[in-house]
């Protein structure tokens, strides 16, 4: 009698999941062998112990219904025992399948493990690169000892563009971080956790967006437009002055 030994399908929590196997002996099915599976979450806790399998005609294979309530509290590897025996025959044969169940139902490959990595570490270089400089850049002109704006610099521009630019990768870094936890860790207090502090952390940075804008919108107007106006009114004002 020939089990095929199968590891490494992924289920999505809370599904119901068939577990399906071909039984043969002597290469070809048979109706004289009974099954009973077994079934064990990932603390190693016996869900299912020894329930008869049913032998589908159709597809011919033994197959047992686990139902979705007991993969919606626990992810991880559930491994199950497929024991089949034939008493006509002398045949008693146990092997073991495992599956993983994750919130999702699928798992990082390589590839995207490297690109996930690799996402999370530029973006939380370049927030913290861009945070450092958007605090440290003075936020002021050159003025002479009246108050006077001697000399406009232009840096302060770039210390508002550094925060937004900082804030905008630590919210690609938070993304990322919340994605990898909400799939693939089973502590639901720590999924809850992290989609809680992305939320605050997206809300925060709509207003920092308004703030920031809006300062950008005034102070090109403030450092453009203002002394154009200025000059304009003295020009007008000198013109008046001489005729009268």
């Amino acid at each position: 009698m020939a089990l095929p030994v199968v590891f490494g399908e992924v289920f999505k929590e809370g599904e119901d999941i068939l577990l399906s196997v071909a039984v043969r002996l002597d290469g070809a099915p048979s109706i004289s062998i009974n099954c009973n599976v077994t079934v064990e979450d990932p603390s190693s806790k016996i869900i299912i112990f020894f329930q008869q399998t049913i032998n589908n005609a159709t597809t011919q294979r033994h197959e047992f219904l686990l139902d979705g309530s007991n993969t919606s509290s626990n992810l991880g590897e559930y491994c199950y025992e497929y024991s089949c025996s034939n008493t006509n025959n002398n045949v008693n044969k146990t092997v073991e399948f495992c599956l993983d169940v994750t919130p999702n139902g699928a798992v990082l490959s390589t590839a995207e493990s490297v690109l996930y990595i690799f996402l999370a570490i530029f973006n939380a270089v370049a927030a913290v690169l861009f945070l450092f400089y958007g605090v440290t850049i003075p936020y002021s002109d050159d003025r002479n000892k009246e108050g006077t704006i001697t000399r406009l610099i232009p840096f302060k521009y770039l210390k508002l563009l550094s925060i937004w630019i900082g804030y905008g990768s630590l919210l690609w870094l938070s993304s990322i971080i919340t994605l990898i936890v909400n799939n693939f860790v089973s502590i639901e207090s720590a999924r809850t956790l992290m989609t809680n502090l992305n939320s605050a952390l997206y809300i925060f940075g709509y207003i920092i967006s308004v703030v920031i804008l809006s300062i950008l919108i005034i102070q090109v107007y403030w450092d453009m437009f203002v002394p154009i106006f200025r000059r304009f009114f003295m020009k007008v004002t000198k013109k008046r002055s001489a005729t009268i």
